[in-house]
């Protein structure tokens, strides 16, 4: 719609197609990732992670109200978030029947399937062949030589065409979880180790493909 967004991990830029400075999102916190933009409803979808929180949210930014630089996230209605449980549960998991969430580390045989969060998005057709446009969400994945259970990319995938009702505003200070149970799939993507995971997800629709951006892996 004549306009390009940008992520810079805590702010989002809106410039117009030559690249000149329209507005800005400022005030984040937590890690912006990949972006990605739903025709469907004219809106700039991105990862929004809190790793220290435990919180994974997908950033749903209102791009015509984005109109000035600097304008605050949490003050400024122009965006809102959608908490996803499903990141949660396998970052927290405790995979050695410890009773110890190890936190923000591969070091450790905790986090199911070493999901360390969240990055690329991207908005293509059903992995399960039933149609329609769904939101594909990327997981980040520890590089842990040790284990067996991180050389698949994962992939969630969400009809939010129902989202409205989970929407809320960000408050940093008071993190919500407003979002679905569950995703409307959940795959599986043999690629090898690598380190991260997807940081960059893109379909493209002449091909059919699915572009997958990730860095080098740490196994030999």
């Amino acid at each position: 719609r004549g306009h390009m967004y940008f992520s810079f991990t805590n702010l989002l830029v809106k410039t117009d197609l030559a690249g000149r400075p329209i507005g800005s999102v400022t005030g984040l916190t937590g890690h912006l990732g990949d972006l990605d933009f739903n025709s469907a409803d004219g809106r700039v979808y991105g990862s929004l992670e809190y790793k220290a929180a435990q919180a994974f949210y997908v950033a749903i930014f209102d791009g015509s109200r984005i109109t000035r630089m600097n304008m605050d996230a949490r003050t400024t209605d122009v965006l809102s978030t959608v908490h996803l449980r499903e990141v949660v549960r396998d970052y927290t998991a405790d995979m050695n029947g410890d009773g110890v969430f190890d936190g923000d580390t591969g070091n450790t045989p905790d986090h199911r399937y070493g999901c360390s969060g969240i990055d690329g998005v991207a908005f293509g057709p059903d992995l399960n062949g039933k149609g329609g446009g769904r939101l594909t969400v990327a997981y980040g994945v520890y590089s842990n030589t040790a284990r067996t259970d991180n050389d698949h990319q994962v992939l969630l995938q969400y009809d939010v065409r129902d989202w409205r009702k989970y929407e809320r505003p960000l408050s940093e200070d008071a993190l919500h979880t407003s979002g679905p149970a569950s995703p409307g799939g959940k795959f599986f993507a043999y690629t090898g180790n690598t380190t991260y995971g997807v940081q960059n997800l893109e379909y493209d629709g002449a091909s059919g493909n699915w572009l997958m951006a990730v860095y080098k892996g740490k196994k030999a």
